[in-house]
């Protein structure tokens, strides 16, 4: 079996003996999910605190924020801006997210992830159907940016 890194994503082909490379179901699908626009120019203006309101009716019922928070259903946010995916100690990640382990939780990341979880990351165990309008995943992003010791650098424009 041969890996190789497309991207943030992984890709598979199982090789077999006449030396014909036949793609394997990948373990995450490449590319951003259709219809999603970036809001990478949109965080240095996002409303963080729109963003807080927003974590706190969507986010909470299935994640802990706070510093060293407990696991629920999904894994504690605290820190999750430039972290691995697959971060939490004991959190049971789903094989898609697991194959992530060694990627980063980069703005670009997150705001895909965020609009559509199911595409970004074929597998994943959320099953949040994503936040489409892109005003309230720039401002949710901006808020899960406080959510550190040290706050990560805002994208370069």
């Amino acid at each position: 079996m041969k890996t190789k890194m497309t991207g943030f994503f992984l890709a598979t082909a199982l090789t077999f003996g006449f030396g014909i490379a036949v793609p394997a179901v990948p373990a995450v699908a490449g590319g951003a999910p259709a219809g999603w626009e970036p809001v990478s120019s949109m965080l240095a203006g996002a409303n963080a605190g729109a963003g807080q309101k927003l974590a706190g009716t969507v986010c909470i019922a299935c994640h802990s924020l706070d510093k060293g928070g407990v696991k629920k259903m999904g894994p504690n946010l605290y820190g999750i801006v430039n972290n691995d995916h697959a971060h939490m100690e004991g959190f049971a990640y789903s094989d898609a997210m697991k194959a992530l382990h060694d990627k980063k939780w980069t703005y670009e990341a997150l705001d895909q992830f965020l609009f559509s979880p199911k595409e970004s990351v074929p597998g994943t165990k959320m099953f949040y159907p994503g936040i489409k309008k892109a005003e309230d995943r720039a401002a949710l992003i901006a808020y899960l940016r406080t959510l550190a010791d040290k706050p990560a650098a805002l994208p370069k424009q």
